[in-house]
């Protein structure tokens, strides 16, 4: 089903899966899942975050445009919310301002 929703190659049977916590301060530079993106398929982020959680507390996922240096959307972190996207792309995460608590998100 999720193959054919999101228009992708057969996804992976063992799939990576981790946990992240950004704390106060912290962020992620760009970096592609894929490597080169020559591999398709489908990554996500569902973030649990706080539900108090805003705009101003930082964190907000960026997503770039295929073969891009650029920015194309940001994500804000929303509690309880799963963004799926094409695992070519890059990604990098936005320092989190918050001192109130880390950034979560499984990917």
């Amino acid at each position: 089903l999720l193959e054919d929703v999101a228009e992708c190659a057969p996804l992976d049977p063992q799939p990576r899966i981790s946990i992240v916590a950004l704390p106060p301060g912290g962020f992620w530079s760009p970096q592609c899942v894929s490597g080169d993106g020559s591999v398709r398929g489908v990554s996500f982020a569902l973030f649990l975050v706080e539900d108090w959680w805003s705009a101003e507390d930082g964190g907000e996922l960026e997503l770039y445009g295929s073969n891009s240096a650029h920015v194309s959307t940001i994500v804000p972190p929303v509690f309880n919310t799963l963004l799926m996207y094409d695992a070519a792309l890059c990604t990098s995460a936005v320092k989190v301002l918050s001192e109130r608590a880390p950034q979560l998100a499984v990917v």
